[in-house]
C-alpha cells in the first residue's frame, strides 16, 4: 500500500498541480495578460519534465522485476536498489 500512497502523492505533484496552474494562468490571460513565447515555451518543457517524472516514477513503483524497477530508476536519474529487512528477534 505504500507504493500506491508514493504513486499517488507523486500523481498530485506531476498531473494534479500543472492543470490548477494552467487555469492561473488562463486567468490571467482573460483579463489582458500576455506571456511572451519563452514563457511559453518554458511552461510545455516543465510539463512534458512532469509527464516524464510520472511515468517512470510510477514504473519504479508498480513494477515486480528489479530489473525494470532499476531501468525505471536509471531514467529518473538516479536508480533506487532493494533495501533488504531483517526482522528484529
Amino acid at each position: 500500500m505504500s507504493n500506491l500512497k508514493e504513486l499517488v502523492v507523486s500523481w498530485i505533484r506531476t498531473a494534479l498541480v500543472p492543470p490548477i496552474a494552467a487555469l492561473v494562468i488562463q486567468f490571467f490571460i482573460q483579463r489582458g495578460f500576455q506571456f511572451n513565447e519563452g514563457l511559453v515555451i518554458n511552461a510545455v518543457t516543465f510539463l512534458l519534465i512532469g509527464l516524464w517524472y510520472l511515468v517512470f516514477r510510477a514504473i519504479e513503483l508498480l513494477a515486480r522485476n528489479p530489473r525494470i524497477k532499476r531501468l525505471a530508476g536509471i531514467f529518473l536519474g538516479y536508480p533506487r536498489y532493494p533495501v533488504e529487512t531483517t526482522p528484529r528477534v
